[in-house]
């Protein structure tokens, strides 16, 4: 019986990371403009996404396993989706279900990894990112070519954009950490908006009222089977 429980619980992990990721679009729906493809041209799926203007040469090729990218990309169904100037775009969609997007320069170096569902380039050297494959929520990101290196633009805090009902009971303080004075007490069932994120513990929730406060989870409230609102866990 706890056998066949862990087999479900795999199984609907599985199906609600799918839908997740097919549901999302945020930088496709931002920078539509953009010319739009199938990151993944192995297995012909449409889940991962890469985004491109003028300067970027598109490949879509799939590397073969006996390359020399294998040994530096460790991953296996490679697609090299092409180059934009001096970098090298690439995708694999992981060994279980681990959609990753790596970036090398033009000595082969690797300059960036990340584990998402889109990705797009613009002409002015700009890279946005999502995805919320092994993050507790889905991230938006924005780096920089460099010369040979990119470079993360780093953001104050993560914008997360949750709105649901509570799967369980919180407290909201106005610092961070579970710190300075109580907020409000919050039910079971519910509904606030999870405004921003400060790293991976600490997240502004506005209630329906129009309070805002901190939100502090522990390790256990991040698994999506024990989350505490649906959209926030691995």
């Amino acid at each position: 019986m706890k056998t066949k429980q862990i087999i479900i619980g795999i199984i609907f992990l599985f199906s609600t990371q799918l839908l997740s990721a097919q549901e999302k679009g945020d930088t496709e729906k931002a920078f539509s403009k953009l010319t739009w493809v199938d990151a993944d041209q192995v297995n012909n799926e449409n889940y991962a996404r890469f985004g491109y203007e003028k300067g970027f040469e598109l490949k879509n090729e799939v590397i073969s396993s006996n390359s020399n990218y294998h040994n530096i990309i460790r991953n296996d169904d490679i697609t090299f989706i092409g180059v934009f100037k001096n970098m090298k775009f690439f995708f694999s969609p992981g060994p279980s279900y681990d959609p990753t997007f790596y970036v090398l320069n033009s000595t082969n170096k690797k300059v960036l990894e990340f584990m998402g569902e889109e990705m797009c380039v613009k002409s002015s050297g700009i890279i946005y990112v999502t995805g919320n494959m092994n993050q507790v929520f889905n991230v938006h990101k924005k780096y920089k070519i460099q010369g040979e290196t990119i470079k993360e633009v780093k953001q104050p805090y993560m914008y997360v954009g949750i709105k649901d009902k509570l799967k369980k009971p919180i407290k909201l303080y106005n610092k961070q950490n579970k710190s300075g004075a109580l907020v409000a007490r919050l039910p079971k069932g519910y509904e606030v908006e999870i405004l921003l994120a400060s790293g991976t513990k600490n997240y502004l929730v506005k209630t329906a009222f129009g309070l805002v406060g901190w939100l502090t989870i522990e390790q256990e409230d991040t698994y999506i089977m024990n989350s505490i609102i649906d959209g926030l866990g691995y």
